[in-house]
């Protein structure tokens, strides 16, 4: 699943330990300064963080749980308004194939 700026690589999980397990990737070939990688990975934690339920909702409903990774593919920062409109739109998307 690919929604700019974000690559989205999820598997379904039978562990069940928790509904969503996340990791947040920032390549290195995209923003070579470690303070510029962190940066974007705390806007992403919080924009995720402040959405989450909605996923979350549908995957206890169904009871599921997912691994998801989002992989940040933008050469530049983007502001924490975008990211957060992003994530949304990546995770309405991501329901629909759940």
């Amino acid at each position: 699943l690919y929604e700019f700026p974000f690559k989205v690589i999820w598997e379904k999980d039978d562990t069940l330990q928790s509904t969503v397990r996340l990791a947040i990737s920032v390549p290195k070939k995209r923003l070579s300064k470690a303070s510029q990688r962190n940066h974007i990975k705390r806007l992403v934690r919080e924009a995720y963080r402040k959405q989450k339920f909605l996923l979350v909702e549908k995957l206890l409903k169904e009871n599921k749980s997912i691994n998801l990774m989002l992989v940040y593919t933008s050469p530049s920062i983007l502001s924490f308004t975008e990211i957060e409109d992003k994530i949304s739109v990546t995770l309405h998307r991501l329901l629909d194939e759940v």
